[in-house]
């Protein structure tokens, strides 16, 4: 018996990666991942040895028994490294403002995140993600991130946070922008760029996701045209 199948359908889903993605990966379709994963097609051997090696799994794990989470989780120091080798090849997922709410139920989702407009520059990876910002509080004096710009950002943990840091941050209820200036037990400290707002926190218990942007995309004089500038404090 052959675990190829779901071992398949497991690691695409913890990589967070749809279907298509996945296919694209070794010059695939959609229609073969599906048939493997359902078990309805076997896979040529060069191709289970393409799958193997990008991943960093053994060609007897990957078929003699079915791989837990922590396995696959080992493999993500490989996989990540993979995937910045083939990064100009990949895009980045744009996370429009009228898509907030729509994005907060389904940011889990692999296909759904395939199936947002995606942002093709070189040196990003499918590990990162695009957010269009709306708010006025992070921008001031022609610096900073003003509404209708993009900003382009890194996943990162909190706790490993350096401040002060330019973050947006997940909840279930919003997506919210901030310097993040310091973290407790209980509560991260966020200031705006804006003197003229004040200062939030947010309870650690309601953040789903924290990312560090690391660039931005705008339109803002005294800039003319589309400019990516850093972003990083």
């Amino acid at each position: 018996m052959s675990y190829l199948g779901k071992n398949l359908r497991k690691i695409r889903t913890i990589k967070k990666l749809s279907q298509s993605a996945f296919a694209d990966l070794f010059e695939l379709n959609r229609g073969n991942i599906s048939a493997y994963e359902e078990e309805r097609a076997e896979a040529k051997i060069d191709t289970i040895i393409q799958i193997a090696k990008y991943f960093g799994i053994s060609l007897e794990a990957l078929l003699s028994k079915e791989l837990t989470v922590n396995e696959i989780i080992q493999f993500d120091k490989h996989f990540i490294d993979a995937q910045l080798a083939t990064a100009s090849h990949l895009g980045v997922p744009l996370v429009e403002f009228s898509k907030s709410k729509e994005y907060l139920k389904k940011k889990d989702d692999p296909d759904y995140l395939e199936s947002l407009p995606q942002i093709m520059l070189p040196g990003l990876h499918r590990q990162m993600r695009a957010f269009e910002c709306r708010q006025a509080d992070m921008y001031y004096m022609h610096q900073g991130l003003a509404a209708g710009d993009i900003a382009i950002c890194s996943k990162v943990e909190l706790n490993l946070i350096e401040f002060p840091k330019n973050i947006i941050y997940i909840t279930m209820g919003h997506i919210g922008f901030g310097q993040a200036t310091n973290i407790d037990k209980h509560t991260l400290y966020l200031r705006p760029l804006n003197p003229n707002f004040e200062p939030k926190k947010e309870a650690i218990e309601n953040i789903k996701e924290s990312w560090l942007i690391n660039q931005i995309i705008t339109l803002q004089i005294p800039h003319k045209g589309i400019v990516l500038s850093n972003f990083i404090t």
